[in-house]
């Protein structure tokens, strides 16, 4: 069974919601369901009803032979613009977003009929501080997303009714501040809980893993890669999803506790998944663990960690014959913390890598080797702390744009 799915359609508001300063809500929604949902962001500034009507083929195609389990709606800020006013060329009558909203949903209900829908309505508006906008227009574009939501019997989310009074979650007048950000993200989570409750954190097992569209980057490793996606440390993944915004999907595939031992057997299972949609780059990010000391139950020979790596390169580069791959090696040790590493043993695993890394002709990133010295750069003389993972995010974009150029965020094309 494969991971599922969530699609998050929207405009700016959603675009943002992959930020991580200020924190947005699917930055702290995708931490929640880390190895049990990928959450992909398909906002896009800007847009409306109008525009997305135009690219509902596309999107649909992009995910046909993996369907979304849930898609979110989120639209109708854009086309509640004043008319006239400064933003009149976004401005779609309500007449003719009622009707975009409903051939949306039809649209997906007919490709994905298994999937599970959820409307939002437009937030609350500061008419003083956005004056393009007023809350009075979008009350009324909230009201016929609730009467969309009531003649679909689709579940829906009154963001205006659930913002009202609290200036505080708009920055400016339109856009989510961090506040607004953590109360949708309650608000979904609570809207889930009532609606979906099958499709809440709790209830969906840890899974272990896309067509043309977006390119598709995995982050594949042990507890250091899982805790990327932690928005409150500046988790390198989440970092690097921040960057690829509407440019590419950044899926994390961390395995807290795993080593290349736990990951050789499951390789089937992950090459499936993307048949259909190869990954355009692959990052391997293991070695901590196997450098655990023997007897340690982690531990992992060195020979057999070497050997495992490349049956892991061997085996996805056939299933995946046109992807990127890059080696990352573990970090260094703070022996003080650590009694059962050393960084003189992570080193030795570490030149394992790096040498692996040149015999098969692919790029690493030698973090024990760069931190060296800097064990403040480490949470408990192993894992990243949010210094350090904001070191990492540089470390492994600098080896992107120098090694694959052609997937450098500024390099790849917004594709919606």
């Amino acid at each position: 069974m494969t991971t599922p799915v969530f699609l998050f359609v929207g405009d700016s508001i959603t675009q943002q919601g992959s930020n991580i300063a200020p924190l947005g809500y699917l930055t702290r929604l995708t931490q929640d369901y880390i190895r049990k949902a990928d959450l992909i962001n398909r906002g896009c500034s800007g847009w409306t009803t109008k525009s997305w009507i135009s690219k509902i083929d596309q999107l649909i195609g992009e995910w046909q032979h993996k369907p979304p389990t849930l898609i979110t709606i989120f639209l109708g800020a854009n086309d509640a613009a004043r008319k006239p006013g400064r933003d009149q060329h976004q401005h779609v009558p309500i007449n003719e977003y009622k009707a975009n909203l409903k051939l949306m949903l039809s649209s997906f209900q007919q490709a994905f009929p298994t999937c599970q829908y959820l409307l939002i309505t437009p937030a609350a508006i500061i008419d003083s501080q956005y004056q393009s906008r007023s809350n009075y227009q979008a009350q009324l574009y909230a009201e016929a997303c609730i009467d969309v939501g009531e003649e679909t019997s689709v579940p829906l989310l009154n963001l205006w009714q659930l913002s009202q009074g609290y200036p505080e979650y708009l920055r400016d007048g339109l856009h989510l501040s961090e506040k607004g950000d953590n109360a949708l993200y309650r608000f979904i989570h609570e809207a889930l809980n009532l609606h979906y409750p099958h499709l809440t954190p709790d209830a969906l097992p840890i899974k272990i893993v896309r067509m043309s569209g977006a390119p598709l980057i995995v982050t594949l490793g042990d507890s250091i890669t899982q805790n990327g996606a932690n928005p409150e440390i500046m988790g390198y993944q989440v970092m690097l999803t921040q960057d690829y915004v509407r440019k590419a999907d950044v899926i994390n595939r961390g395995c807290s506790g795993w080593t290349t031992r736990d990951w050789v057997p499951k390789l089937p299972l992950l090459t499936s998944e993307w048949k259909n949609k190869p990954p355009s780059l692959l990052t391997i990010f293991l070695g901590a663990n196997d450098a655990v000391l023997s007897p340690g139950q982690q531990h992992v020979d060195l020979d057999q960690y070497v050997s495992n790596l490349k049956h892991m390169l061997a085996a996805c580069r056939e299933a995946y014959p046109n992807c990127k791959f890059m080696l990352m090696t573990p970090p260094p040790i703070d022996d003080t913390r650590q009694h059962d590493r050393s960084n003189a043993e992570a080193g030795r695993y570490a030149k394992a890598c790096v040498q692996l890394a040149q015999t098969e002709g692919i790029p690493v990133v030698d973090f024990w080797t760069a931190m060296q010295g800097m064990m403040h750069l480490l949470a408990d003389g192993l894992h990243f702390n949010r210094v350090g993972n904001i070191a990492a995010h540089a470390l492994v974009l600098s080896a992107i744009r120098k090694h694959y150029p052609e997937l450098a965020p500024e390099a790849l094309p917004v594709e919606y």
